[in-house]
């Protein structure tokens, strides 16, 4: 797993909540790695994952956002 993935990771979707698919797309990243992503930024910070829209695509979904207080 790369720290440079995570960071963008990171970086996407503390600016906006974003689905799955453009979390991955963004990072660059196949989207059947990204819950490992996920799962690893949990042991640092708050990941929420919530319906609602998309910011990026505004699709109805699941999107990913990250709260800036650490764990």
């Amino acid at each position: 797993m790369a720290l440079d993935r995570l960071a963008v990771i990171a970086k996407l979707i503390t600016e906006r909540p974003l689905c799955a698919d453009c979390v991955s797309r963004g990072a660059a990243i196949a989207s059947d790695e990204l819950p490992a992503y996920l799962n690893r930024m949990r042991s640092w910070f708050t990941v929420h994952n919530v319906v609602d829209r998309c910011r990026n695509c505004f699709h109805f979904t699941t999107v990913f956002s990250l709260s800036l207080t650490p764990r």
